[in-house]
């Protein structure tokens, strides 16, 4: 199998995609094709309708078929490659709090935290109707019904967990591991949410480290395991998608821009826009402009 050309660029932090703490983010849409790899701390569930999807995870590639929901651990880079027929897609994410508190086996969710992509093995064809009911009530976000849909894709999961998964891709990490996983993740997803909260303001490692009640090096160790790159590189990502949305969204000043996402100053700014994006913030705005007229 060739190697993904994408694999050597930087992932992005796909932050829409990442659910409130308790519950669950639903959304539909038209499959497309992705530029860079991207992750988020969430457990993801996909639907197809009427189409299949080639995907990339790290550089291994995964032919996805319609009709059976596939679940995976989204903070490993992935992204697609190819896209077959004309349908759509429907996306159910977990956050990763939620989903550690749901009673499901443990091998199953080791099996997860492991990097496995599973799907149900047995084609149900109530699948069909239960995605079709996620994508009419996607913008269905009060209490109510966050509750409901975090119960259905919960039992769902339970269903696929007690029927046994059919492993798709297998784990990218050893069996040995997957005993210390809860754990490892439950810090990634602590840090993950300190940088989340605090990215507007100067971090340092050893304070990301410190909301985990880690050392400097096992923070690092953990994120270029999830991840593959450093602490830094994450909070850049993170700063640098702010900054893509204020840029397209706003008619915020460059310097503003900069200081609202948490580079501290424009050329910190410029410097990391230009090696990740390739272009200068300004240009950016300025293509994204022209797309949107």
């Amino acid at each position: 199998m060739e190697l993904d050309e994408n694999l050597d660029r930087p992932s992005e932090f796909a932050e829409g995609n990442v659910p409130e703490k308790h519950g669950v983010l639903l959304e539909h849409h038209v499959p497309h094709f992705d530029g860079n790899f991207h992750f988020h701390p969430s457990i993801e569930v996909n639907f197809l309708h009427d189409c299949a999807m080639t995907y990339s995870f790290s550089g291994r590639e995964l032919r996805v078929e319609p009709g059976h929901f596939i679940v995976f651990w989204a903070a490993l880079p992935h992204r697609v490659i190819g896209v077959e027929g004309k349908g759509s897609i429907t996306n159910a994410y977990v956050h990763l709090s939620e989903f550690l508190q749901w009673p499901l086996p443990q091998d199953f969710v080791n099996l997860l935290l492991a990097g496995a992509v599973v799907t149900n093995g047995i084609l149900d064809p109530t699948d069909e109707h239960l995605a079709k009911r996620f994508a009419a009530e996607r913008d269905q976000r009060d209490r109510t019904w966050r509750t409901v849909h975090t119960l259905e894709i919960q039992a769902r999961l339970a269903r696929l967990a007690a029927h046994g998964p059919e492993v798709l891709l297998p784990p990218v990490y050893k069996k040995s591991e997957t005993n210390h996983s809860r754990n490892l993740v439950s810090r990634f997803d602590t840090m993950l949410q300190f940088v989340s909260e605090n990215y507007a303001r100067p971090i340092t490692l050893n304070a990301v480290a410190d909301a985990a009640n880690i050392s400097s090096n096992h923070a690092t160790t953990i994120f270029r395991k999830f991840l593959g790159c450093t602490v830094k590189h994450y909070i850049n990502n993170v700063r640098l998608f702010h900054a893509k949305m204020m840029l397209v969204e706003s008619d915020a000043k460059i310097l503003t821009v900069a200081l609202d996402s948490g580079f501290g100053s424009v050329s910190a700014f410029y410097e990391v826009f230009r090696d990740r994006i390739g272009v200068s913030p300004a240009i950016f705005r300025r293509e994204r402009e022209k797309i949107q007229s």
